[in-house]
């Protein structure tokens, strides 16, 4: 491998990877799928301007990279997520506000900490960039029925 940077380790290891898995299980397909970085929660960080931008830029090129590597490969491919699709996930959830249990507890000074989310709503972790829990069912579950 030639030293192109970061860019082309990454390239590099996912090749080892697809190596390795191709040596365990020769016909199985290889699934990369695109991250779900779209933000549609208005607290989310990347919303601020213009950490949102280079957020996308930087993401954009390791999504590039997993497309390049699924291409090259036989049994290989990258996933597409459409913005439409992350923007259903919002509705979706926003529908069934209540439907999962959840530990609350509401402190002395009034701020009530959620453990599953900040609000009932959200997608994201606490960071705001980061997806939690529930964006990581929604995305598996995506994946799972394309």
């Amino acid at each position: 491998m030639k030293d192109g940077g970061a860019t082309s380790r990454f390239r590099h290891g996912m090749e080892v990877l697809l190596s390795d898995i191709r040596a365990y299980a020769p016909d199985t397909l290889v699934v990369f799928p695109a991250l779900p970085i779209q933000p549609f929660h208005k607290n989310s960080i990347i919303n601020i301007f213009p950490l949102g931008l280079l957020v996308d830029a930087v993401l954009g090129v390791w999504e590039r990279q997993k497309k390049i590597v699924a291409s090259s490969w036989s049994n290989t491919m990258f996933l597409e997520l459409k913005a439409k699709e992350i923007a259903n996930w919002y509705s979706s959830n926003i529908n069934n506000i209540g439907s999962a249990p959840r530990l609350v507890v509401e402190h002395d000074f009034g701020i009530i900490d959620d453990f599953d989310d900040v609000k009932d709503d959200v997608l994201l972790s606490a960071d705001g960039v980061h997806p939690n829990k529930r964006m990581y069912a929604k995305w598996a579950e995506l994946v799972g029925h394309k």
